[in-house]
């Protein structure tokens, strides 16, 4: 992970990006909103489609260099796994 977060900050100097943390609000709560629906009700391949995205939204959540676009990436595949959930 060192390696990968070196990669990442040495890219975005070499391209003159000023490397900030970008604003993990809304994720955080999308990631929330997630979390809170359960199994009970919905198809096992939707269900898991939505544990993807949070899987992946926890991680550009700890990520300290994430970018907004990746953020904002993650903010819409959650909320596209939940409005893609489907009844049993």
């Amino acid at each position: 992970q060192a390696a990968f977060a070196e990669q990442k900050l040495q890219s975005a100097l070499d391209n003159g990006q000023d490397m900030q943390e970008g604003n993990k609000k809304v994720l955080k709560a999308q990631i929330s909103q997630g979390i809170a629906v359960g199994p009970t009700g919905y198809t096992e391949t939707s269900y898991v489609a939505l544990q993807d995205a949070l899987k992946k939204a926890e991680t550009v959540s700890k990520d300290r260099w994430a970018q907004q676009e990746d953020i904002d990436a993650a903010v819409t595949a959650i909320k596209t796994a939940v409005k893609e959930l489907k009844e049993k």
